[in-house]
């Protein structure tokens, strides 16, 4: 009976190793594709397409889910024009170590934070806009009232300018918040001269490059003096 348990030991284990390599092909394979396809379509836009780009993350150090950063490079950059906007999309990545495991994907966590970025025309003071969570102030700290009930109930605002932020939010912006549905899924923020916004556990895709770069266009529209 003992021997039976050996055998089926490594008989699992065999079979756990060969799921795992053929599972760490498969995503090398997705990968490649993914990237393939981005270039293939910025290319045919006359965009340009880069596997990665050392200390990009470093430009937008600490907006939106970036860390304060120095020295880490973005993944898959797409930089171009967009309906008059300049932008630059692309991904960060964020490792977490959560064990051994029987090869390096089991034994570390990868985590995607793809990134739109559109260049402003003209100056906007900085302002991070989030949905309003029940945790919002424990992670993103206490928020800006504007007077505006609707956006006071819905989103979770911050600025280091509150004078500036509310007359920005008075002069079209809100009104694009409470009416666009889109903005109470994604969030937007105003740093280092650029529009952003953001989205989680995914990678940046043709799939979601258009719908991201849609939604920061239509949202620039309602700030200040910008002209594409």
């Amino acid at each position: 009976m003992e021997a039976l348990l050996y055998v089926l030991f490594f008989v699992a284990l065999g079979a756990l190793i060969t799921w795992s390599k053929k599972r760490s092909a498969r995503r090398v394979q997705e990968t490649a594709a993914g990237r393939a396809e981005l270039r293939s379509l910025a290319e045919g836009r006359g965009w340009t397409y880069q596997p990665g780009v050392p200390g990009l993350i470093d430009e937008f150090s600490g907006a939106g889910p970036l860390p304060v950063a120095k020295g880490v490079a973005g993944g898959n950059v797409v930089t171009g024009t967009h309906r008059g906007f300049a932008f630059r999309a692309f991904e960060y990545q964020s490792t977490l170590s959560i064990g051994s495991g029987v090869d390096n994907h089991s034994r570390q966590q990868i985590h995607y934070f793809p990134v739109w970025a559109l260049k402003l025309t003209a100056p906007v003071p900085d302002i991070r806009i989030l949905h309003r969570r029940w945790h919002s102030k424990l992670t993103s700290g206490t928020p800006l009232t504007t007077g505006i009930p609707q956006v006071d109930e819905q989103f979770h605002i911050v600025a280091e300018d509150e004078e500036r932020a509310r007359a920005l939010l008075h002069s079209g912006l809100a009104q694009f918040l409470t009416s666009d549905p889109r903005a109470g899924e994604w969030p937007l923020e105003v740093r280092y001269g650029h529009l952003l916004t953001w989205r989680r556990e995914e990678k940046l895709s043709t799939e979601n490059l258009d719908v991201m770069l849609d939604f920061l266009t239509d949202a620039v529209g309602r700030l200040p003096a910008q002209t594409s």
